[in-house]
C-alpha cells in the first residue's frame, strides 16, 4: 500500500516493533490501538547532546492508519539504546526481553479471548439481575386457621381491614349422612394465604421491624429493586396498602406457628409475660408467651395492647383471653403462671 499505510494491524508487528495490543474493535476483534512496550516498561532514553530534562512517562500508542515507519522512528528516537539491542535479538529472545506481565504475546496472533473481555464483564451483572428477579418473583403459600384471621386479625383494622391473598379452604364432606355434616367444626376450615413474593414479604417485615412506617417500607423496597430488569411491575405494585397486607400475612403466619407449637404436645406448659414498652410513639403492653422447647427457653410475642388510658385493665384482660382461646385452646390447663416485669404493672 502507498506510503506504508495499512488498514489492518499485522500480527508480526507486535514482536518486530515491541508492541502490545491495547484496544480492539468489539465486533470484529481487530486491533484499534497498540502501545509501545518500551514506553510501558522502561523510561525513554536521553538523547546525546540534548539538554537534561524530566524523563517522559507517557506511553506512545499507535492507531489507524497503521504506519510501520512511524513505529520504527519512535523506537529510534525515544528508545535508541534499547532498540539497538532489541532488533538484533532472535524472535525467542525478543519474547523474553520484557517482563511476563508486559502483555507481549508469545503467539502474536489475534486472541479471541480479548475480544469478549468487555462482554464477559457485563455478563455476570446480567446473570445476577436475572437471579434477583427470579428470587423476588418466587411466591409463598401458607395455611392459617380460620379463627386466627376472623377473630384475632380482622377486628384490629377499620371495617375489618382488607385482606388480599386470603382464600377460604372449605371442608367438604361427601356423604348423605346429615348428622355427620353437623359434626363438622367450621373452625377446622383454613385460609390459604398466598403472597406473590416471599422475599418481598420477608424484606418488608424486616424494614418494619427497624421502626419505619408503612410508607417508608414501601419506598425502601422500591429503591432496593428499582432498575433491576424484569421487576418493573413489582416495583409499581409496592404501595403502602400492600405493606399493610404483608404485615397481616406475617401476623397470621406467626400466630399459626405459635398455635401449632403449643398444641403439638412438645410444649407441656407455658407462662404469660407482661411488660411495659415505651420505645414506640405510644406506650403499649407487650404480652408474650414463654415456654421451653427442645432444651431452649423461648419468649414469643402474642399481642401488643396500646395504652390509651389508665383504666384499661379489664378490657386488656379480655383481649389477652381471646388470643389465648384461639392460639392455645387448652391454655387453662397449660398455663403455669403470669409474670410482670415492671413493678408499676404488678401493682396495677
Amino acid at each position: 500500500m502507498a506510503g506504508g499505510r495499512s488498514r489492518t494491524f499485522r500480527p508480526h508487528w507486535a514482536l518486530q516493533y515491541a508492541l502490545a495490543v491495547a484496544e480492539r474493535d468489539p465486533e470484529s476483534g481487530q486491533p484499534t490501538k497498540a502501545a509501545c512496550l518500551m514506553c510501558r516498561v522502561f523510561t525513554r532514553d536521553e538523547t546525546e547532546g540534548s539538554r537534561r530534562r524530566k524523563r517522559k512517562t507517557k506511553v506512545q500508542c499507535f492507531s489507524q492508519p497503521w504506519r510501520p515507519d512511524n513505529m520504527r522512528r519512535h523506537l529510534e528516537q525515544q528508545h535508541k539504546l534499547r532498540w539497538a539491542q532489541y532488533k538484533e535479538l532472535s524472535d525467542e529472545d525478543k519474547r523474553s526481553f520484557f517482563p511476563a506481565n508486559a502483555a507481549i504475546s508469545r503467539q502474536p496472533h489475534v486472541d479471541p479471548v480479548e475480544i469478549t473481555t468487555e462482554t464477559s464483564a457485563v455478563q455476570p451483572v446480567v446473570e445476577l439481575n436475572a437471579a434477583v428477579a427470579a428470587a423476588v418473583k418466587k411466591p409463598g403459600t401458607f395455611l392459617v386457621d380460620k379463627d386466627i384471621v376472623d377473630e384475632l386479625l380482622r377486628p384490629l383494622g377499620p371495617d375489618g381491614g382488607e385482606f388480599f391473598g386470603f382464600e377460604m379452604q372449605r371442608i367438604e364432606i361427601d356423604s348423605d349422612d346429615e348428622d355427620l355434616e353437623l359434626d363438622v367444626d367450621e373452625n377446622d376450615a383454613r385460609y390459604v394465604v398466598t403472597v406473590e413474593s416471599r422475599l418481598e414479604l420477608e424484606t418488608c417485615i424486616t424494614f418494619m421491624a427497624g421502626g419505619v412506617s408503612f410508607r417508608q417500607a414501601a419506598q425502601l423496597f422500591r429503591g432496593m429493586v428499582g432498575g433491576i430488569a424484569g421487576l418493573d411491575q413489582t416495583n409499581r405494585a409496592m404501595t403502602e396498602k400492600r405493606v399493610k397486607n404483608l404485615c397481616r400475612v406475617a401476623c397470621a403466619v406467626n400466630l399459626q406457628r405459635l398455635k401449632d407449637l403449643l398444641e403439638s404436645g412438645k410444649v407441656w406448659s407455658f407462662a404469660v409475660v407482661l411488660e411495659w414498652c415505651k420505645t414506640a410513639g405510644s406506650p403499649f403492653l407487650d404480652v408474650r408467651v414463654q415456654f421451653e422447647h427442645e432444651g431452649e427457653i423461648h419468649s414469643v410475642h402474642l399481642v401488643g395492647i396500646v395504652v390509651q388510658d389508665v383504666d384499661f385493665a379489664e378490657e386488656s384482660g379480655d383481649l389477652v383471653v381471646r388470643y389465648l382461646d384461639v392460639v392455645a385452646p387448652r391454655w387453662k390447663a397449660k398455663l403455669a403462671g403470669i409474670s410482670c416485669v415492671d413493678e408499676d404493672l404488678r401493682a396495677s
